[in-house]
């Protein structure tokens, strides 16, 4: 026993020797270093002599005895100032089941929302109704009965009235459903009964029908010029692998116009005579002359500027860009050759005209997928008055944009709100103010103006005002962060990372095993990174503190939202302080042997706000290393080793007991275990660096899944030529089994600039990481 005390005793006077050194170095910051201090350099230990120390801890059963909870935490709420307006609860009786479109009826006070499984509801602007009415169920529209099951229905996704809908009754729906086993768009004309207010099922004329099975575009309306719109999507769910959105023969990947006033023998419609494809051919084929812009992803809501006759699109993106177009006669707006004003597929073919770039762009650091609105002509608000409206479904966040069309160019442009919801509508009421639907929770909103802001803002700007330290310059945290480490570490050029949770008082953590994505956290919990760089690579007395990175749960509805902050430390290594949402650049000197000079300037990105948000990705459920693949491991606590699983579930971290031991849950293994199967430490990189993005549903532009629990068949990945663009490389393939020349996943991870992978925030190449998947892609031919 004395001799295991004096062991261990030890081991804390080596760690803080090592902590002291760590933190009393040298100041340095841009260029220059300052030399090390003289009088620390005997007691610098050796990198063996510390790892050796590491292999002597006993493992134990678990890493911390008892729980401390955590109440100091004051990373709470924004340190910038809010936006200009917030969205208020509007309707608060009743809800709707993933509503997609809400409207009004030009000839009375009902407003409508339509619900994602083809079910339409009304009520009015009473907001004390105490529910809406069905008003229509679309499963008729396909010639299913109104009981069949939700797997079956049709999606419903808006509807419009005629211009002389107070005459005619009549509407047109846009649905999307099975027609002979297969999806199809539908365009379907009803007519509303003057007696009953209500539509008259057999009064159904479908007006239009195509197949779609992805991108359908959602939305149309009719313009000042009495023909109707409609926004018809590439028709799939990848990077438009048919080829249709440049492809003017088909009605995918467009806009149409068309006159449903003058129908002709065959059809319920007559093309308007000064539609921009009538007489053209490509390769002999005539194109359709339904198309009135082409190049469009998935064109999610269309409106006219009511001063201007303009056609303003919303166009969801798919690997960087959102975007908003001003729709041109005959325009050729890109997709799929060029997202947004950006190259994408350079090498596709293209259509006819020259690329038409959009006149707002968002990067997906910014919105991850736009919602078009509509000009507002409200009084509540003058200030917004003409302005153009929209959303983002991902972040929550709303936007206004004033564009001079003489000009080219835009005038203004603001962030109105930011919110928690999945904005899928934004629609006026009969005063022309906007109502917002959430598809999350499925409530209506409205504008308000943010009250004005009378406390003053106390968001830490420092990371000693955080709750999170005990003592900053030494790195020690409070008791009740618990410390982490995970299997497969995410590149971050060569930075030395130590890791925290800070789950508030005793609040519990949901436990997700048997797949990849994240557990889930109670709100305002804190995940604390704090990055440090050996300016002298092998040298422990050359590391300093960077940056700390927070990655908050904020208070909320729908259980919160996860907003990303970073502290800057200083030169002397005794706080950081908060960088601004813009994020900030700083180059660093490190002394490189092969370098001629012997030293090399690094480049370093403190992230902004959003740029944190991107890659924390819906899909992956925004927390990367908190998974059971990454923390089932055992894990360095100071004087023990133990399981982390383990210590969390004696620590009582989880809703519920383990009910295994660890060695029964899935684990990715350390890429750099040379122990460990090589492809398994091939695909546990892929997994930690990419899998965020590049798996279903999860944003990147490809149909590769590569998470680590992914069959190997269903990875996509294997022979697979590229949807992107390949760089110039011959026969290109994302992984060409025994060629790494030709793996094109492998030539993005080797570069840094255009097409790098990870496309945010590093500027280092992991030459360990490049070595180990060359040799797994040399050997896939054996």
């Amino acid at each position: 026993m004395s001799i295991v005390a004096a062991r261990r005793g030890r081991l804390v006077l080596f760690s803080l020797l090592c902590l002291s050194l760590l933190c009393a170095g040298v100041v340095w910051r841009g260029a220059t270093l300052a030399a090390a201090a003289a009088e620390k350099a005997a007691e610098k230990a050796s990198d063996k002599t510390e790892k050796d120390a590491d292999a002597e801890k006993p493992l134990a059963e678990f890493g911390i005895d008892t729980r401390t909870p955590w109440t100091e935490s004051r990373v709470i709420g924004s340190p910038d100032p809010p936006p200009p307006f917030r969205l208020a609860r509007a309707f608060e009786n009743f809800t709707f089941k993933r509503p997609l479109f809400i409207t009004r009826e030009p000839t009375s006070d009902r407003l409508f929302v339509v619900e994602q499984k083809g079910r339409i509801y009304e009520f009015t602007h009473d907001e004390s109704a105490a529910e809406p009415k069905l008003w229509f169920d679309v499963a008729t529209t396909h010639d299913l009965p109104e009981d069949a099951p939700e797997r079956d229905r049709p999606d419903a996704y808006s509807f419009c009235f005629h211009p002389r809908y107070a005459e005619n009754g009549y509407i047109y729906l846009f649905s999307n459903g099975a027609v002979e086993d297969e999806k199809h768009n539908r365009i379907t004309r009803y007519t509303v009964s003057r007696d009953t207010g209500r539509i008259d099922p057999a009064s159904r004329l479908i007006v239009l029908d195509y197949w779609s099975n992805g991108h359908n575009g959602h939305h149309l309306g009719f313009g000042p010029d009495g023909m109707l719109y409609i926004t018809a999507g590439d028709g799939t769910s990848g990077m438009d692998p048919k080829l249709d959105a440049q492809n003017i023969t088909n009605l995918r990947g467009n806009v149409l116009r068309i006159d449903v006033d003058h129908p002709t023998e065959d059809h319920p419609y007559s093309i308007p005579k000064d539609n921009p494809f009538l007489d053209t051919k490509i390769d002999g084929v005539p194109a359709r002359p339904e198309i009135w812009a082409f190049g469009f992803r998935n064109p999610y809501r269309l409106t006219f500027d009511p001063e201007t006759g303009h056609l303003w699109i919303a166009d969801i993106g798919q690997d960087v860009w959102e975007m908003i177009h001003l729709v041109q006669r005959g325009g050729n707006h890109g997709w799929s050759v060029m997202e947004a004003a950006h190259p994408l597929n350079l090498e596709r073919p293209r259509g006819p005209g020259e690329f038409i770039p959009p006149i707002v762009e968002h990067p997906h650091s910014e919105m991850r997928s736009i919602t078009g609105g509509f000009f507002y002509r409200g009084k509540k608000f003058p200030e917004l008055q003409g302005a153009y409206l929209y959303g983002d479904y991902d972040t929550g966040k709303m936007f206004g944009v004033r564009y001079d069309y003489d000009k080219r160019q835009v005038t203004w442009q603001q962030e109105l709100a930011d919110t928690a919801l999945r904005v899928l509508s934004i629609g006026e009421d009969r005063d022309g103010e906007a109502l917002i639907v959430d598809y999350g929770e499925g409530g209506v909103y409205r504008m308000e103006r943010t009250p004005p802001v009378t406390e003053p803002n106390t968001f830490p700007r420092r990371l000693s005002e955080t709750g999170i330290f005990d003592d900053v310059a030494k790195h020690r945290v409070k008791p009740g962060l618990i410390p982490y480490s995970v299997n497969s570490p995410l590149w971050s050029d060569g930075a030395i990372k130590e890791r925290y949770i800070g789950v508030p008082g005793d609040g519990k953590v949901g436990f997700v095993a048997g797949n990849w994505r994240g557990w889930k956290f109670p709100q305002e919990t804190v995940l604390v990174k704090s990055f440090s760089l050996e300016t002298s690579p092998g040298d422990p007395d050359s590391r300093r503190y960077i940056e700390t990175r927070l990655l908050t749960l904020q208070i909320g509805p729908q259980g919160g939202e996860w907003v990303g902050y970073s502290y800057r430390w200083n030169g002397d290594q005794t706080d950081a302080v908060l960088v601004e949402r813009e994020g900030l650049d700083e180059t660093f000197t490190i002394r490189d042997e092969s370098d001629p000079d012997g030293i090399r300037q690094q480049k370093w990105r403190y992230p902004s706000r959003a740029e944190c948000m991107a890659c924390h990705t819906r899909e992956a459920r925004y927390v990367l290393g908190l998974t059971t693949l990454q923390m089932n491991k055992v894990h360095d606590y100071g004087q023990v080793r133990a399981n982390q699983l383990t210590t969390l579930a004696h620590l009582e971290m989880f809703e519920r007991p383990l009910g295994k031991s660890p060695e029964e849950f899935e684990a990715l293994p350390d890429p750099m275990d040379e122990s460990q199967p090589l492809e398994a430490r091939a695909r546990a990189y892929l997994h930690a660096n990419c899998s965020q993005c590049h798996v279903s549903n999860g944003g990147g532009n490809s149909k590769m899944k590569i998470d680590y629990l992914e069959k190997r068949e269903a990875m996509e990945i294997f022979d697979v030529v590229p949807e992107h663009k390949g760089f110039g490389i011959d026969d290109v393939r994302l992984i060409a089994p025994g060629d790494p020349q030709r793996s094109l996943i492998l030539q993005r991870i080797a570069r840094r600039g255009q097409g790098q992978m990870p496309p945010l925030g590093s500027h280092v190449v992991d030459e360990r990481g490049v070595a180990l998947l060359r040799q797994w892609i040399e050997s896939l031919q054996e």
